[in-house]
């Protein structure tokens, strides 16, 4: 809080704010709790002053590099851990002075607000935040992956172990570093294992603030842990580890679940991208599916109301031809074709097709084009029980596992059909 003296002096223009009222739903739909977020207000800023114009873009996980983490971890016995970072935007620092107007139900003239963090609302928000993961994730030695920037891997030898600079959150050694990410043996270095000795592996997806967190074992989660709770703070119930829970394994009463492995360690169902992960680690199968967001669009738009569903995502023999003017607003219709080319990106493939064939209407849709994305929704809605699965195969060579699609005559034929061209 300074003097709005201080912000005039500056030269730099003041920008508005507003606060954000927002319910947070648990796993099972129920309001868990209200949120009241003070927010900048973005379209009030001034590119140049303000913000770079070529700085607010923010990279995230794509679907198929999430997917491939999930296949892989799966595949390869990974530990699956889902974490929250809590405020993540305003974890990182302002690359400028910005002055901010005083918000709603404070009124008083002669004061401003001077910002020493980033802020939700904030042009230039994602990208600080993006940078400042990134340059976090590299002091520990990951490397970003190539095919995707929000996609990063550290691996070591698992032999050897020195001190990770800074204090051990614990006043332990759970802050240890591995000594193959540091000193020539990880990512950043030539050196091969020695004999006997394990690679241990961490990978790590970021959408925004969700980290989704593959480890080869509980010590090389439990080092990436310890580091993740120095630097940032974590939402406890939002943060977990993906593990299906046994017949036996329910607390009771009063008492924290566990799982068995780490004393105290929440565990259970994960929730990324509102997609539901089921993973049984010991038996290596894990499903992925969205049902509950497939029930929240059909109840939307009155889909689950319907008396027959269809078997199919469109009617067999329908044309869909362009119109000359549209027959209804494009922001419902293109409302509900986001929504479905979300669920067809994360875990209903078969939705993919009839999804991008309605999208070319998105400018000027027709009623027909309306119904028939509604039928796709209830298509969704009578088969919202099916996921993706995948199950690790036993006779597999786990050093076969980074080479997944390696033809294996008599074991994997792959089958590909192509045209003329």
């Amino acid at each position: 809080l300074v003097p709005i003296s201080e912000a005039r002096a500056s030269g730099t223009q003041l920008f508005k704010c507003r606060w954000v009222l927002k319910k947070k739903y648990g796993s099972t739909g129920e309001v868990s709790r209200c949120k009241a977020r003070l927010t900048a207000m973005g379209n009030t800023q001034r590119p140049g002053e303000h913000y770079d114009e070529n700085a607010t873009y923010a990279s995230v996980i794509s679907y198929s590099s999430l997917r491939f983490m999930l296949s892989l971890g799966c595949a390869s016995n990974m530990r699956l851990d889902i974490a929250d970072v809590k405020l993540a935007y305003v974890q990182s620092f302002l690359d400028r002075t910005l002055y901010m107007s005083m918000p709603e139900h404070f009124k008083d003239p002669t004061k401003a607000l001077r910002l020493i963090r980033s802020l939700y609302g904030l042009k230039q928000s994602g990208a600080l935040w993006s940078q400042c993961m990134k340059e976090w994730l590299f002091s520990l030695n990951f490397k970003r992956m190539c095919s995707d920037p929000s996609l990063y891997v550290c691996e070591w030898d698992s032999s050897e172990t020195s001190t990770a600079p800074g204090p051990d959150p614990a006043g332990a050694t759970s802050n240890a570093v591995p000594a193959g990410a540091a000193s020539g043996t990880g990512p950043n270095g030539t050196g091969s294992a020695g004999a006997g000795s394990k690679k241990e592996r961490v990978i790590v997806g970021v959408y925004v603030d969700d980290l989704t967190i593959l480890s080869s074992s509980d010590a090389a989660h439990a080092w990436f842990d310890a580091n993740l709770r120095q630097r940032f703070p974590v939402n406890p119930a939002e943060s977990r580890r993906v593990l299906r829970r046994s017949s036996t394994d329910h607390a009771g009463p009063g008492q924290p679940e566990t799982s068995g492995t780490t004393a105290q360690e929440p565990y259970g169902t994960g929730w990324i991208l509102s997609a539901r992960i089921e993973y049984d680690q010991e038996a290596g199968v894990l499903e992925l599916d969205q049902q509950q967001a497939i029930e929240k669009l059909a109840k939307k738009y009155g889909v689950d109301k319907w008396n027959k569903l269809p078997q199919c995502p469109l009617h067999p023999g329908s044309a869909l031809t362009h119109v000359d003017a549209a027959e209804l607003p494009s922001e419902e219709y293109l409302s509900i074709i986001g929504s479905l080319l979300h669920i067809s990106q994360v875990s209903r493939p078969d939705i993919s097709h009839s999804t991008g064939l309605l999208a070319r209407f998105g400018s000027c849709p027709s009623m027909q084009h309306h119904e028939a994305a509604l039928r796709v929704v209830a298509y969704l809605y009578s088969t919202r029980d099916r996921v993706i699965r995948y199950q690790r195969h036993a006779d597999r060579d786990q050093r076969d596992i980074p080479y997944i699609l390696t033809y294996q005559a008599g074991k994997d034929d792959l089958h590909v059909f192509c045209d003329a061209d």
